[in-house]
């Protein structure tokens, strides 16, 4: 009589399932740290540049941001757009005071016509310090208060903030 053998095993599939890896929640950090676009340097161009890409960064993440991230990012966002309407008002301003108080004779002392753009520096000092120190608390999940952003985007998704 004949002998049964059994088929060789099967060997499996010949490539291993997909892996699926779960990504973090986006915290909405990028977005402040977008904000060191203006060390580009140059004056106004820096600034929109970097607004722009906080704008952008925020609308294609929006989906994927966790409630403090929708925040954080939509604090990042005002604090550009904020930044970029004090440059150009002291830019502007600077500008205008030079033309108005020079009177073509040039000047022999820096202020007044140079407080608009001394301003402008501490302001702008003032948002590199914020830039950071929000971009590493956002990375930590926690919130800074951008003290001087104007309230241009208004919060739409509520959030329970963290005690402790």
């Amino acid at each position: 009589m004949a002998r049964m053998t059994q088929p060789p095993p099967y060997p499996g599939p010949a490539y291993p399932p997909p892996m699926y890896v779960q990504r973090r929640p986006a915290t909405g950090a990028i977005a402040w740290w977008l904000g060191l676009l203006v060390l580009i340097l140059i004056p106004i161009i820096s600034n929109i540049v970097a607004t722009v890409a906080v704008m952008v960064y925020r609308s294609s993440v929006r989906q994927t941001l966790t409630p403090l991230g929708h925040e954080v990012a939509r604090r990042a966002a005002n604090w550009r757009l904020s930044l970029l309407l004090y440059s150009v008002l002291l830019f502007g301003t600077h500008i205008l005071l030079l033309f108005t108080l020079a009177d073509g004779e040039g000047s022999t002392t820096f202020f007044p016509i140079g407080i608009a753009i001394t301003v402008l520096f501490l302001v702008s000092v003032y948002g590199l310090v914020l830039t950071v120190v929000s971009g590493l608390r956002a990375n930590q999940g926690r919130l800074t208060p951008a003290i001087g952003a104007i309230p241009f985007i208004r919060r739409t998704v509520s959030y329970a903030p963290a005690h402790g």
